[in-house]
């Protein structure tokens, strides 16, 4: 195995391993109920999340728009993983308890081949009647925000997330 494939490697093995215990920065209705969900979603890339995690959703700015920050340097999985779990947060839904495997498990576990029952009910029932959001993704990131955006839209069984 060459070195610099065996140091990806590396990388993703520590990046995975720590999943378990770096979890989502926040975001979800206990602590931003007040908030409204928002027509238009930003997704970004930051050198680190304030809160340490591995991404955080802020509904709460007041300018009428979220906010999803994601930490750099991920590796493609679980950025896509990252982006989807905090795409919930945009919607209003709340952490679902540690260890599940689902997308909005607050320890952000591996995995992204499909939603919990329970967050798609959820997003169902937080999206009816409503227009879709719109997702503008930061440099770099369209291809990960539209396969995050896809994953709810398919599970949903309607478009939920309008990536632009």
């Amino acid at each position: 195995m060459s070195g610099s494939r065996r140091g990806w490697l590396v990388r993703a093995a520590l990046v995975l391993a720590a999943l378990g215990t770096l979890g989502c920065g926040g975001g979800g209705p206990t602590t931003q109920a007040d908030c409204p969900i928002h027509a238009s979603v930003h997704v970004n890339l930051v050198n680190e999340v304030p809160s340490g995690g591995l991404g955080a959703t802020d509904r709460c700015r007041g300018d009428g728009s979220t906010y999803c920050t994601v930490e750099s340097d991920l590796p493609d999985a679980v950025l896509r993983r990252v982006i989807a779990h905090e795409l919930g947060h945009a919607w209003g839904l709340a952490h679902v308890y540690d260890g599940t495997g689902c997308v909005m498990d607050q320890n952000i576990l591996p995995g992204f081949d499909s939603l919990c029952p329970l967050e798609v009910q959820h997003l169902s029932a937080a999206s009816l009647g409503r227009l879709p959001l719109d997702v503008f993704p930061g440099p770099g990131l369209f291809d990960a925000t539209a396969e995050a955006a896809t994953l709810w839209n398919q599970s949903v069984g309607r478009v939920v997330f309008v990536v632009r």
